[in-house]
């Protein structure tokens, strides 16, 4: 893993004697999260490249995920993949959990941005949905603003939906994700935040099936939680004015 980041952030001119990573994420997870840390972050597409390079090498017998990230003062600032605020308490709360090579960068946890969290889970979801029978629907709520998002996400049924179409993605990734996120988002509205498959399973266990990928279509079940959550961010947020 080492001979292979320094090779490449020597052609980025990121320079490599402060180069470290760190593991994160769920312990039972069929990939492992990676936190690569860089002065600053390199252009989209170069980020791209990077990612792309480094997720061809397992370090622990699992497919890599990896993430580009920047820190300042033992914080995140930066982050290529996700919100900085929730990489860096990811980082700081399961960095224990996985055999590391190097010590923790993170030094304290940050106050998370719940709103970015709505904004940017209103568009992920759009875009997860961007290939279904949804497809014109979910193109126009992603050229608008989070509230519209949510009026079109409402009107969606999950267990309506025979195929995602992701070409790196089964059906069973993007349900996945969709469960992880709707429970991250109702525990952070009830102050507290989940950051690994196990303390979810724990407190939903009726979305088990999809947090380890046992199920390639949803079911009502799923649709409940789903819109449950949609009515709450619709009555709690000022959605036309969140921003990502």
């Amino acid at each position: 893993m080492r001979v292979v980041v320094l090779s490449v952030l020597n052609v980025l001119g990121q320079g490599v004697s402060n180069m470290v990573y760190n593991i994160y994420g769920s312990e039972d997870g069929i990939d492992s999260d990676i936190a690569i840390f860089l002065e600053t972050l390199p252009s989209i597409e170069e980020c791209k490249i990077l990612c792309k390079d480094y997720e061809k090498i397992s370090i622990n017998e699992k497919k890599t995920n990896v993430n580009l990230v920047c820190l300042h003062d033992g914080v995140l600032i930066n982050s290529f993949k996700g919100s900085f605020d929730e990489v860096n308490n990811s980082i700081f709360y399961t960095y224990n959990l996985h055999k590391q090579e190097y010590p923790i960068q993170i030094e304290k946890a940050l106050k998370r941005n719940i709103e970015l969290k709505v904004a940017r889970f209103l568009r992920e979801t759009c875009s997860i949905l961007s290939r279904t029978k949804y497809r014109d629907m979910m193109k126009a709520a992603l050229k608008n603003d989070s509230l519209y998002k949510l009026k079109e996400l409402q009107k969606v049924i999950l267990s309506d939906i025979d195929n995602f179409n992701k070409n790196n993605l089964t059906n069973a990734d993007c349900l996945k994700g969709l469960a992880f996120q709707i429970i991250q988002i109702d525990d952070l509205l009830h102050g507290k935040e989940i950051y690994t498959k196990r303390e979810a399973k724990e407190l939903y266990p009726k979305l088990t099936k999809y947090l380890y990928r046992e199920c390639d279509k949803a079911t009502k079940e799923l649709d409940v939680h789903f819109h449950f959550l949609l009515n709450i961010l619709l009555n709690t947020f000022d959605l036309a004015s969140l921003k990502e």
